[in-house]
């Protein structure tokens, strides 16, 4: 006995050292970043190498957070915003933070520290003495422009400052700037103050004395001489103001340089303020080269972060790869080091929770608790599904840590309602839907689009055609008289542009609405949104198939079963989602693919069929809708709301910005199937892309009032002229779009 029992033990160890050599860390790479062809390689050369590491993807820093926190994930990136969601969020757990890294390659306390800069010439000893001086800052669109900035250190200097007013009777934007032009005197804060040109115009008319101190005055915008990181320390050294809100580092860089050649410039009679001291929270006074600067808010380094259960492990494993740097890291050091981000790290010794750590970051979380005016103002975001309400409030905490105002709250309808009901009746502010419920919200619900999610490519706008099976006869439109037909759902995008193209070809019968003029043409209507009105149709049902589905994705991809499958004759579709389909889905066999351009051809406004796409309408991504009752403060406060997430979230955030993005704003409503993703690159006030828009062929926005405007007396006896355009294959879209790019440039 004495012999097996440390033979035992030895067994024991030995198995447990083959355990701990063979773990798998899995550390969260982002599958949209800008940079993922990077990310990618490094994922596949740790599958080559059989490094202790692999991939987990996700979509956003959000999405890494909530698999780290589940388990999903072991370790990944996170900046200052995510840290602050898993702090405030009670389903976030399990988060430590292993490690420190930032992109500078010296390394400091935080990525950067704000501060406030007063001239020495003036009799600034303490916050009371600010009232009435002149004030440089940064300004409005910085967000889309600078990486890691956000109205929380924005704003955070007027927040602590100024007395904010808030009256009911204007905007959250303009209550800001009116306390601002109340407190001081001339001052300059360019760029953008409202997203509609004639209000920011307005604004800037009605408070000129916060452009006054601008070097264009008139245009106080974001190509201001004072305006940005740089700008606003030139308006305090050119003295045109008294105090100024900067970045630390910035300040010692700016007035470094500034002392050197001061003394050149004034012998020029060119006036320099580089006297300068900072103006501390507690309204003392410091030198600026004080060993111990009074910082008024900081922003937290970004971290790894990691699941508490493997956090020590994950430590060890940075340790060994990027302090000791162990001879068996040394494979596969340069994929992680491309993981993460190429940024220097800083050990920590000891794990902390998100909260320990943002605790010792200055100003960080009182920021959040500052007084805000859109507190008071939150926007209800009415969802329907669990999945719905889930995103949605993600997207609520990725504003909140951004310090979006005014605030949103995801809201559901009472039972027995819907989102239409709630926004026509004022039970919730906003709906997200796409272009298939457009229709059934304008004319039944009195809702109207006042954002549309729109994309930059106008190639990638979703076109519509008519894909018909010629072994049923059909060669005309007229043929179509009496043929079984699928649509995605009654009054959809393919429902109504369809009985506008059959109107206007006057093989509509003489019947309103359309809706039942367009059930009485054909013989059997099958309907694949099963959250879709059929009405009293007896002839509309609902389609059998195994690909019904509850997304707008689900719902084409049945429409083409039911085509293919003999359900109907006609299917209205999308064009790129046929030609994704056809190309993607196992079930879609080499013999149905042939079949596409051959027996299902598509028939076009004039009466061609072709193989290639014809389209009759095109359409956005979605619309963001509200009654249209709503006051006009009202609306332009969630415009202000939605357009500053695009400015955070959007495309533009993902061109410019070198780090991933911590939300996918388009990604929020709408299925994450790869396949069928309906999703758009930025928002578009809706007057705005109706006026542009107008030059192209046959937009279905632009159809939805004459589809309404249904008279029996009106229809003509004589075929109306087709309309410009709609025939054309993709290339002649090509032509057609450059032919207008001027009108989408000049405005």
């Amino acid at each position: 006995m004495w012999i097996v029992q440390p033979v035992f033990v030895f067994f024991v160890v030995f198995l447990n050292g083959l355990v701990e050599s063979e773990q798998i860390f899995r550390i969260c790479a982002l599958r949209r970043s800008r940079n993922f062809r990077v990310i990618y390689d490094a994922c596949e050369s740790l599958v080559k190498l059989k490094a202790p590491l692999k991939c987990e993807y996700a979509l956003d820093r959000i999405d890494c957070l909530q698999k780290i926190s589940s388990g999903e994930a072991d370790f990944g990136i996170l900046e200052a915003e995510e840290l602050l969601i898993a702090k405030n969020n009670p389903s976030i757990e399990n988060i430590m933070i292993v490690s420190m890294f930032q992109r500078s390659s010296v390394l400091k306390r935080h990525e950067y520290e704000m501060v406030a800069l007063v001239d020495s010439s003036t009799d600034i000893v303490s916050l009371k003495d600010l009232r009435n001086k002149k004030f440089c800052h940064p300004g409005y669109d910085l967000e889309g422009n600078e990486e890691n900035w956000s109205d929380i250190f924005s704003l955070y200097f007027e927040d602590q400052v100024v007395p904010q007013a808030c009256d009911e009777n204007r905007t959250v934007a303009e209550n800001r700037v009116k306390s601002l032009a109340d407190f001081f005197d001339i001052s300059c804060k360019a760029g953008t103050w409202a997203v509609d040109p004639k209000l920011d115009s307005a604004l800037k008319s009605k408070y000129g004395s916060m452009c006054q101190t601008c070097d264009e005055p008139g245009k106080c915008s974001f190509r201001d001489k004072y305006w940005g990181r740089k700008g606003v320390l030139y308006c305090l050294s050119d003295c045109m103001g008294d105090v100024a809100w900067a970045r630390l580092d910035d300040v010692l860089n700016h007035f470094k340089v500034s002392s050197t050649y001061s003394s050149y410039l004034n012998t020029n009679d060119l006036k320099v303020c580089n006297r300068v001291k900072l103006l501390c929270p507690n309204g003392t006074t410091q030198l600026l080269h004080s060993p111990n600067p009074c910082v008024w808010v900081a922003r937290p380094n970004t971290v790894v972060a990691a699941n508490s259960k493997v956090a020590a492990d994950v430590q060890m494993l940075i340790k060994k790869t990027f302090v000791d740097y162990s001879a068996d890291t040394e494979p596969f050091r340069s994929d992680l080091y491309k993981l993460l981000e190429n940024s220097p790290r800083q050990h920590i010794e000891e794990l902390r929770t998100p909260a320990e750590y943002l605790d010792n970051v200055p100003g960080f979380l009182s920021s959040i608790n500052s007084y805000r005016c859109g507190s008071n103002r939150t926007i209800q975001v009415c969802t329907l599904s669990a999945q719905e309400v889930s995103q949605c409030q993600w997207l609520s905490a990725a504003a909140a840590s951004y310090g979006v105002e005014p605030d949103i709250k995801c809201v559901t309808p009472a039972p027995g309602s819907n989102c239409f009901e709630a926004v026509a009746h004022m039970k919730a502010d906003v709906f997200f839907t796409n272009s298939d419920q457009l229709m059934v919200a304008i004319r039944d619900y009195g809702l109207a689009p006042l954002l549309y999610e729109t994309v930059h490519d106008y190639l990638h706008f979703k076109y519509y055609g008519a894909l018909v099976d010629t072994a049923a006869g059909i060669r005309t439109l007229a043929d179509l008289k009496g043929k079984k037909a699928c649509f995605t759902s009654v009054d959809g995008v393919g429902w109504s542009t369809l009985a506008l193209t059959l109107r206007n070809a006057s093989l509509l019968p003489h019947k309103c609405p359309y809706t039942d003029a367009l059930a009485d043409f054909f013989s059997d209507i099958c309907i694949t949104n099963i959250h879709s009105d059929l009405g009293n149709h007896k002839n509309v049902r609902y389609c059998n198939s195994m690909f019904s589905g509850d997304n707008h994705a689900g719902n084409e991809r049945e429409a083409v079963d039911c085509l293919i499958t003999g359900g109907g004759q006609i299917a209205i579709l999308s064009v790129d989602s046929v030609r994704k389909f056809s190309l993607a889905y196992d079930t879609f066999t080499e013999y149905v693919r042939k079949q596409i351009g051959t027996r299902y051809q598509w028939l076009c406004e004039d009466n061609r069929l072709q193989e290639k796409a014809c389209f009759l309408t095109w359409t956005t991504m979605g619309q963001i809708l509200v009654n249209p009752k709503l006051s006009s403060t009202r609306k332009e406060d969630i415009i202000s709301t939605f357009k500053n997430l695009d400015s955070l979230f959007g495309e533009r955030h993902k061109i410019i910005g070198s780090s991933p993005f911590a939300f996918d704003v388009f990604a929020g409503f709408d299925s994450k199937d790869d396949i069928f993703q309906m999703s758009g690159d930025s928002l578009e006030l809706a007057d705005s892309y109706l006026r542009k828009t107008h030059a192209l062929a046959v937009s279905y926005e632009s159809e939805i009032k004459e589809l309404l405007n249904c008279q029996v007396n009106e229809y003509k006896s004589n075929s109306v002229p087709l309309r410009t355009g709609i025939c054309f294959s993709y290339l002649l879209i090509v032509c057609t779009t450059l032919s207008i790019l001027t009108v989408f440039t000049n405005s």
